[in-house]
């Protein structure tokens, strides 16, 4: 074989070897772990409704992006709890979730004044591996369905 002919194929093994490398991803970081996951989540509030996609994230940093599709002020609040969605302790005198009750635990929320009708609004929250519910606490929304069950995984 001649020296072009070996060069060829040299060039090409080595741009074999790198085309397989960069398809294996990012490389892991210092101290051989691999890069934290991404977890990003998109809701939809509505009239009344609270619809994330996907249901499930990660254990870190997960960030919501909420739109309010619907015609009314609405808020977005993370409750870490074991509770069903449909079953949050209520101050029946506000019509709200009791946020201070036992068993529940608010890890964040997004104000209403971020969600009128037709705004976007985004925030992450560091969410631990648990069962969680996604919450409008505007007066009578919870009530009316604003509740939605989400996960968090290892």
């Amino acid at each position: 074989m001649g020296k072009r002919a070996l060069s060829g194929t040299v060039l090409a093994a080595a741009l074999g070897l790198l085309a397989a490398g960069c398809a294996r991803g990012p490389a892991p970081a210092a101290g051989g772990t691999s890069p934290t996951p991404v977890n990003k989540v998109a809701v939809e509030l509505g009239d009344f409704y609270v619809k994330p996609s996907p249901e499930r994230a990660g254990a870190g940093e997960v960030t919501f992006t909420v739109t309010n599709k619907g015609k009314v002020e609405h808020e977005f609040i993370v409750v870490k709890t074991d509770l069903a969605p449909d079953k949050l302790p209520v101050n029946a005198a506000e019509s709200k979730v009791d946020e201070k009750a036992a068993g529940i635990e608010i890890i964040g929320e997004i104000e209403t004044d971020e969600l009128g009708p037709g705004k976007t609004a985004s925030k992450a929250f560091n969410l631990s591996p648990g069962k969680y519910v996604l919450i409008c606490n505007v007066s009578g929304h919870y009530a009316a369905g604003m509740h939605a069950a989400f996960t968090v995984g290892g």
